[in-house]
């Protein structure tokens, strides 16, 4: 068994994690059947993507990957919020690029006239 400090040695630890949209509404879907109402205000907001962070990666023995990510939930009244810090398929996440200010700002200036 490997030490739990190094982990495993197939596994990519990211020394800056990497920003990721996590497929939160795919991996806490709700169940088949009618549902009773929730808790709008005090109950978690399960979004259909929320931003997080990928802080290690490392393959399945069967197929695929696994990525430990980390992403808060928030309540519906936005008063309380809960950090994830958990194991995911990878085909659950998918990079967060720069956003568009930020991409607008490192776009170099074009002259139209003179």
């Amino acid at each position: 068994m490997e030490d739990a400090v190094s982990g495993p040695s197939a596994a990519t630890v990211y020394q800056s994690p990497r920003p990721a949209w996590i497929k939160v509404g795919t991996l806490l879907r709700l169940g088949i059947g009618p549902h009773p109402e929730g808790d709008r205000r005090g109950g978690m907001d399960v979004p259909a993507e929320a931003p997080g962070l990928v802080l290690e990666s490392i393959p399945r023995t069967d197929v695929g990957g696994l990525l430990l990510v980390r992403y808060r939930l928030v309540t519906g009244d936005r008063q309380f919020d809960r950090e994830m810090i958990h194991y995911i398929p990878d085909d659950l996440a998918r990079r967060r690029g720069p956003s568009r200010r930020d991409r607008a700002e490192r776009q170099p200036v074009r002259r139209t006239h003179g």
